[in-house]
């Protein structure tokens, strides 16, 4: 009787100690998907700042270079 009563209390705490695992996986899970949704869009927008950043001083050296065969 008390190995009997032993292994209901082990195997009720094997299920709640897996569904707190669970939970907790799910939770983390989450909460990973949120910070790589944040870091991809922060990524997203600085890539598009460096492209108008770069593109802007490739205008802004044909505009001197043009500038500067006006003086020749």
């Amino acid at each position: 009787m008390q190995k009997i009563k032993e292994e209901i209390v082990s195997s009720q705490l094997l299920r709640e100690n897996w569904a707190r695992y669970k939970s907790f996986l799910e939770e983390q899970s989450v909460g990973f998907g949120e910070l790589d949704e944040k870091k991809m869009s922060e990524m997203e927008e600085l890539s598009c700042k460096y492209v108008d950043a770069t593109l802007k001083a490739v205008d802004k050296r044909f505009k001197d270079d043009d500038i500067m065969s006006n003086f020749k």
